[in-house]
């Protein structure tokens, strides 16, 4: 259950930057974001989709404890696009919105779009 007394949610975290993984076959993506600066921030929750209407159905790939700002996801398929949201949680279960990016699908390796 949700914890009583704080409502406020996080920031949005800024700063998504996703990059192809050198030397992995195409197969992994790095994430990286700003540290958001609340005192009560729990975690990051990660996101991932292959097209961009299914982030709002927000399937859950990980949580990044804090003060943690990158993840790999070394789960990737060559030739495929990604779409990554990145939210913050407090310690009351709040969630920020969510900081979107893609990496679009690249023969044979997988590049970050900027």
């Amino acid at each position: 259950p949700k914890p009583t007394g704080d409502i406020i949610p996080p920031a949005t975290p800024t700063g998504l930057g996703v990059a192809d993984v050198p030397s992995d076959q195409g197969t992994a993506l790095r994430l990286s974001w700003a540290a958001n600066t609340e005192g009560d921030l729990k975690d990051y929750g990660v996101y991932r989709a292959t097209f961009t209407g299914a982030l709002a159905t927000k399937v859950l790939r990980t949580f990044v404890a804090s003060p943690g700002t990158t993840h790999q996801d070394a789960s990737v398929v060559p030739d495929t696009t990604y779409y990554y949201q990145i939210i913050a949680r407090d310690t009351s279960e709040n969630e920020s919105g969510g900081a979107t990016r893609s990496a679009p699908r690249q023969t044979g390796l997988i590049h970050a779009a900027v």
